[in-house]
């Protein structure tokens, strides 16, 4: 589970994608009360793989796709469209879109051929891009947006570390978790309170809530030490994933 919106919708994706032949990735949308029958699958026409990654509360989407060749690209969904999205200045074979606000703003990265990554956003209304920008970076992944324009997502500094941010009125604000030199803000709600994952000691990862500069880490009682928090909605609620073993389960997680 990747995105939850104002309205409880889920988006998220399902598959191994190893290998895209027999266990790919395919992209959904789980509208409320959940269920199995809720379900809608959402997989780009002619696509080898799709993972949705942001829904809105219009219930538009952002995803990305790959082709059989494994060449990733963006792309939103709305009133039924499908809108392929590309930064102009791309050239690599990895374009992703990871986050969509309710005024229509995606963000999202392509790589460079070394392998760096570069943000941008894109207004789907004006069919515009921008460029979304950490001084002194080498790579830069913005992974949401709220409505205010404030965006979340990490970069690698010069020492190597990764480092989450939240780029709010054009202001940097950037932390790592206590320890950890790979620390990852994953979505962000209209309240600035954004999650993410963080690495712990040995191979263990936790997943974290920060809000007015408090971090506070938080597990799934089934998968502590492997937990990611993907996304969260206005309303507190969280969704992402754990691992037990080869097997990766999706949660949502509301405030009692």
């Amino acid at each position: 589970m990747l995105s939850i919106n104002d309205n409880g919708a889920i988006a998220g994706c399902f598959g191994s994608g190893m290998p895209a032949t027999t266990h790919p990735n395919k992209g959904y949308v789980l509208r409320g009360p959940y269920g199995q029958a809720n379900y809608t699958n959402e997989i780009f026409p002619g696509s080898a793989q799709t993972q949705v990654t942001g829904i809105n509360v219009s219930g538009a989407t952002c995803a990305s796709y790959a082709d059989a060749a494994g060449d990733n690209f963006g792309f939103v969904l709305k009133n039924g469209v499908w809108t392929v999205v590309i930064d102009p200045h791309a050239s690599g074979t990895v374009n992703q879109l990871l986050g969509l606000n309710d005024n229509g703003v995606a963000v999202g990265f392509y790589n460079d051929s070394k392998g760096d990554s570069h943000g941008y956003g894109f207004n789907v209304h004006a069919d515009t891009f921008s460029l979304v920008t950490v001084p002194g970076a080498t790579s830069v992944t913005p992974t949401g947006i709220n409505m205010a324009g404030d965006v979340s997502g990490f970069y690698v500094n010069a020492k190597g570390n990764t480092v989450a941010f939240l780029l709010r009125g054009g202001k940097l604000t950037s932390f790592s978790a206590p320890g950890s030199t790979n620390t990852l803000a994953l979505g962000v709600n209209n309240c600035d309170v954004f999650v993410g994952t963080c690495a712990g000691s040995g191979s263990s990862t936790h997943g974290f809530i920060w809000s007015d500069r408090t971090l506070r880490t938080v597990d799934d009682p089934h998968g502590i030490g492997t937990t990611t928090i993907n996304g969260l909605n206005d309303n507190g609620d969280i969704v992402g994933f754990y691992s037990v073993g080869s097997i990766v389960d999706g949660f949502l997680a509301v405030p009692s």
